[in-house]
């Protein structure tokens, strides 16, 4: 049965695929400045942490009924054949539908209920869509002349900052923020960082010109 399942989700996907690249939402998370607010969307992540545990205990819920009710359909069944004196030729797992006990659209609703949270004290949720499937497919599209790799060297005389455990300061929009550096410069000249006292869901790549060394 399991077998046949994942043979009809291929069938489903495959003409998906053919019909153009897919993309999915990725979202990347800008702290806010003041104090009250960076505790606040500590919070955030807590609640969103609690949110994936309850969707959790459903699932395990949702699996233990499910293989209840296959066992008595297969009593069932078994009764069935006996009585008509016929070969058991299936299993219990044959019933089992536990296999639609996902957590996707339960833990989707917890990262929406987290990224509303987080505008709500005060943070920046930035989206972009990422291609995931079929980027084969996208038409090659000229380079646009500010975001071209000569125009990123601009950020160069800050690059040596740019080295895997420096500890700097990051700039946003007027205030400095601690940080520590978690990657060598990436090839499109940005930095990885990832902010002290946030979830590592926060974490961006920012231009070096956006680095100073941490002040003491």
């Amino acid at each position: 049965m399991t077998k046949n399942f994942w043979l009809l989700l291929f069938a489903l996907l495959l003409p998906l695929s053919a019909c153009g690249p897919i993309y999915t939402t990725e979202y990347s998370f800008v702290p806010p400045k003041s104090a009250e607010g960076r505790m606040c969307v500590q919070s955030c992540g807590q609640g969103r942490a609690y949110c994936r545990h309850l969707c959790q205990m459903d699932k395990h819920a949702c699996v233990q009924d499910a293989r209840d009710r296959a066992m008595d359909d297969y009593r069932a069944y078994v009764r069935r054949q006996n009585a008509e004196k016929k070969p058991i030729k299936r299993n219990p797992s044959d019933f089992d539908r536990s296999y639609a006990c996902g957590t996707s659209s339960c833990e989707s609703r917890c990262e929406s209920d987290r990224r509303e949270c987080y505008r709500d004290c005060g943070g920046q949720v930035i989206a972009r869509e990422v291609c995931t499937m079929g980027c084969d497919q996208i038409p090659p599209q000229p380079a646009a002349l500010p975001y071209s790799p000569k125009p990123a060297r601009v950020a160069a005389p800050h690059a040596p900052l740019c080295q895997t455990g420096e500890e700097v300061e990051v700039l946003y929009e007027d205030d400095w923020y601690e940080a520590v550096v978690t990657g060598p410069l990436r090839p499109d000249g940005r930095c990885p960082i990832h902010y002290e006292g946030y979830d590592e869901d926060e974490d961006e790549a920012v231009w070096p010109k956006r680095l100073r060394p941490r002040q003491d």
